[in-house]
């Protein structure tokens, strides 16, 4: 009886740690859908959050099919819109995978990310296979927010190998695309910004001021950021054509929203026209503040400005400090600059996240194995428990059947005695207790099975 009791026991505790580990799976794996469809409802509008969202996923590695298909689309994406450097093509090309003859649109998203890691890994040819891939499932896709992206993503690489033509074509097919404007007007500024730069570098002056007289026109529409982003890049256009007066008024525009660095290569800049228009006097105090920029390449540019300046004036010492200056620094930038240093150092940062990320999941595992633990270990407690309550009764039970039986017995010999030692009796009277001590003999024999089955 005790055997089946402890089997039945272990059989429950089996059935309900099996319970708690289907059951936090579950949980896990319904959290991270929750999270997944979370992330790609911030994505556009914040990216940053849906980053955070996609990180509280624990343990995306046991992910499987769509749901890890989406994780990698998504976390590619928010990485690459918070502008994370990626080291690796090999997240996006599980999207890209998963998603080859399944959704057209994630498929074209896929490669559209595949191609800005690609970019950003300065394998320039690869990637533009792959936006000209993804430029091919543009009729067949809704989404003008990627459509707009693939343009962009193959406009800068045509000018960056300096296939401008093509890239004034891609770019205006970026601006051309019908978007809500709200949602990527910073992106119709950049383009319309490139296309005013490539064609003003390619000599077209017309087009040049006609793009930037869109951009003026579209500063009441923007941020702070854009505005002065604006105003900076007209500031350097004016300054190009030696409309020194008009350049002033922008730059000065741009110093009244920059702030941090942009701040410091706006007064650069400023001190530039200064220089150009007679004003010496102002120009050393600007560069003297401007070299409080922590970004090291304005920092050189001020330098190198401020010999030039010395050198037109012959004041020869102060330029060869300047000089010197600029020389230490840019021996600085040159080993900044290394790529695959830089490479490296995103490696470790990538190494710190997934430390960071392995943390949070051993936590998570570390207290589910603990309440599993203390699960386990009550059942096992109420287990001998129920055996030691059980044992106390059969004590007892056992100590009243002894105590039964020798009262039993007892009336057994008082009945034998009385046989013996009356002489006188009646022969029915012995058959009487005879009968009697009979029935206590077969009583007493009953009591000991019960014990022995007990």
């Amino acid at each position: 009886m005790v055997e089946k009791s402890g089997k039945l026991l272990c059989r429950i505790v089996l059935i309900m740690l099996l319970f708690v580990l289907c059951f936090c799976a579950s949980c896990g794996h319904k959290e991270a859908r929750y999270a997944l469809d979370m992330a790609e409802k911030r994505m556009w509008d914040e990216p940053d959050s849906a980053l955070k969202v996609l990180e509280s996923i624990v343990m995306p590695e046991d992910l499987e099919g769509k749901e890890l298909a989406d994780y990698a689309l998504l976390l590619t994406q928010a990485q690459y819109r918070s502008n994370i450097v990626a080291t690796s093509d090999s997240l996006i090309n599980i999207a890209v995978g998963y998603y080859q003859d399944k959704d057209v649109e994630k498929r074209t998203a896929s490669l559209l990310y595949k191609g800005g890691v690609l970019k950003d890994m300065g394998k320039d040819e690869e990637a533009m296979l792959v936006y000209k891939e993804a430029e091919s499932y543009i009729p067949r896709i809704k989404d003008n927010r990627i459509v707009t992206l693939i343009y962009m993503g193959l406009g800068y690489l045509n000018q960056k190998n300096r296939n401008y033509a093509l890239s004034i074509d891609y770019f205006k097919k970026s601006v051309a695309v019908n978007i809500v404007p709200k949602q990527v007007l910073s992106w119709k500024v950049s383009s319309i910004m490139n296309l005013a730069n490539i064609s003003y570098y390619w000599g077209n002056r017309d087009d040049a001021d006609l793009y930037y007289s869109q951009l003026l026109d579209m500063v009441p529409l923007v941020d702070s950021m854009l505005q002065t982003k604006i105003y900076y890049n007209y500031g350097i256009y004016k300054s190009k054509e030696k409309e020194w007066a008009e350049a002033e008024k922008y730059v000065r525009k741009a110093l009244d929203n920059a702030s941090g660095d942009v701040s410091y290569r706006a007064m650069l800049l400023l001190a530039n026209l200064y220089s150009r228009t007679g004003r010496d006097g102002e120009v050393d105090s600007l560069c003297q503040y401007a070299l409080k920029t922590s970004e090291p390449a304005v920092k050189a540019r001020i330098y190198y400005f401020l010999y030039e300046e010395n050198v037109a004036r012959k004041e020869y010492e102060d330029a060869v400090t300047y000089l010197s200056h600029y020389v230490l620094l840019s021996d600085t930038l040159r080993s900044q600059i290394n790529r695959s240093e830089y490479l490296e150092i995103q490696k470790k940062y990538d190494q710190v996240v997934l430390l960071n990320k392995n943390v949070e999941i051993h936590n998570h595992w570390y207290l589910t194995i603990i309440i599993s633990t203390v699960i386990i270990v009550a059942l096992i407690g109420i287990h001998y428990l129920v055996l030691s309550i059980n044992r106390k009764k059969k004590e007892k039970l056992l100590l009243k059947s002894k105590q039964e039986k020798v009262e039993l017995q007892e009336k057994i010999d008082a009945c034998q005695t009385k046989i013996a030692e009356d002489e006188t009796m009646h022969n029915e009277e012995k058959e009487k207790l005879q009968m009697q001590i009979t029935q206590l003999e077969a009583e007493k024999e009953q009591k000991d099975i019960s014990t022995i089955v007990r």
